[in-house]
């Protein structure tokens, strides 16, 4: 849905688990409930927020919220420098060979480099 200069909407999903092959072996599967917003702040500036409620068959669950700035430095060829915040919080451990830690913090910097034109991109 688009929101103002930006856009807001929700995610369900369902998926296997193939991290290892303990994994592929006893199906972990992993329902995916959550919602996505996005938002231009000027024509080279945006933000972007995810929330994620991650729910496993063995009883466990998580928060997963992701917050990621960007700025775009030259917006023809798309060179763009960004900072990614995530926290991830399981409610327990498991011992199904997910990846399950408590109050997991990341603060990563980014940059990239891409090409887009209407009749292919790199």
């Amino acid at each position: 849905m688009r929101l103002l200069d930006g856009s807001v909407g929700p995610t369900l999903s369902g998926e296997v688990l193939t991290d290892t092959a303990d994994m592929v072996q006893i199906r972990i599967r992993m329902t995916t409930a959550g919602s996505n917003l996005k938002q231009n702040l000027t024509e080279r500036a945006s933000v972007e927020g995810r929330y994620h409620y991650k729910s496993f068959p063995d009883g466990n669950y998580a928060n997963d919220l992701q917050w990621s700035t960007q700025y775009a430095l030259y917006s023809k060829l798309h060179i763009v420098i960004g900072h990614r915040f995530r926290l991830l919080d399981f409610h327990k451990h498991g011992v199904s060979g997910y990846f399950d830690p408590n109050n997991y913090i990341a603060n990563r910097r980014f940059a990239s480099v891409y090409f887009e034109n209407s009749a292919y991109y790199a």
